[in-house]
């Protein structure tokens, strides 16, 4: 039914509302088409290093697109025509996927706004992150083990690397490449496993959905239930804004779970390159929306939307 509604939505007595993205759908290309032709006062780049997650990158850039009064958003543009970059490619960078990145980067007019620097992009796959987050009063996970940890419950992540974290498994020594750290049960009263997550954008905090499911690792695709409605405390939002401090980061989403669903909040995710994906079944009928149509300020009123721009409009040059 989507592709149907897309090709002829003309035909169709629909809210345009109802309309989101959907990468083979007419009305995308149509709309996208129109926010290529599109000139606007201020212009921002998306660097992607080269890669190509059409899934990923081009919903984000429709969102971007569709939401701006003011601002135009492309792909790798030539650096010398934007008033700030924003990198937002597959993490960590590959060397091909950086040095083109800096090179846009150094062609930039002096003083351009860079939202995530290549510098501190990687910083999860780094083997000190959990470190300097705890020494930063940031919980997370344990994740040093020695010989007498043998058979304790372990998650691994990659380093250097991007693959999905998989665990839990007892552990058996090191994994080249991998780092271990301690799997924390959050199965509550229904016996599921829960995650919750946060974004951070230019300064502010937003609370995004709690997911409950019935694998350890839980993830958006095997999510039986979704909270939206849950809240954060002082302490939290402090934290997540300790991460940024730490980081050096501008925009991610932090994932943290709690002991038994119960428990304080332990960080195990920082993730640069969300799926911002979102298909809300009342607002969005004929293809996906975009997760910050969900998000609830921790703080103040701005939505994500607003944030971005205020922040990019003040930094802009005038005239």
């Amino acid at each position: 039914m989507t592709l149907l509604a897309q090709s002829f939505w003309w035909l169709f007595p629909f809210d345009r509302e109802q309309f989101g993205f959907a990468r083979h759908g007419l009305f995308t290309r149509v709309k996208a088409r129109q926010h290529r032709r599109t000139r606007r006062r201020h212009h921002v780049g998306l660097l992607t290093g080269g890669t190509r997650f059409p899934n990923i990158i081009d919903l984000h850039l429709f969102w971007l697109n569709e939401k701006s009064t003011e601002i135009r958003f492309s792909q790798n543009p030539d650096p010398a025509s934007v008033d700030a970059l924003w990198i937002y490619a597959q993490d960590p960078l590959t060397p091909a996927a950086r040095a083109g990145i800096d090179g846009i980067v150094a062609g930039a007019p002096p003083g351009t706004r860079i939202i995530n620097r290549p510098a501190a992009y990687d910083f999860f796959h780094r083997g000190d992150a959990f470190a300097r987050l705890a020494a930063a009063g940031v919980p997370v996970p344990r994740w040093q083990f020695g010989a007498g940890d043998t058979g304790l419950p372990v998650m691994w992540k990659g380093l250097g690397t991007q693959f999905s974290t998989f665990g839990p498994e007892p552990y058996a020594g090191e994994k080249e490449g991998h780092a271990a750290y301690e799997f924390i049960d959050t199965r509550g009263a229904d016996g599921l496993y829960g995650r919750y997550r946060a974004f951070y954008l230019l300064g502010e905090v937003f609370l995004s959905s709690a997911f409950r499911s019935r694998s350890p690792i839980v993830r958006y695709d095997n999510a039986v239930a979704i909270d939206r409605d849950w809240r954060m405390s002082d302490d939290l939002v402090r934290h997540v804004r300790t991460i940024a401090e730490i980081s050096g980061l501008d925009f991610f989403a932090a994932d943290f779970i709690r002991r038994n669903d119960e428990g304080a909040p332990i960080f195990t995710d920082i993730n640069v390159f969300p799926m911002l994906k979102d298909k809300d079944p009342v607002r969005r009928r004929f293809g996906h929306g975009h997760d910050f149509d969900n998000l609830r300020p921790a703080t103040g009123q701005r939505t994500p939307w607003q944030v971005l721009e205020d922040a990019i409009l003040s930094a802009a040059p005038q005239g």
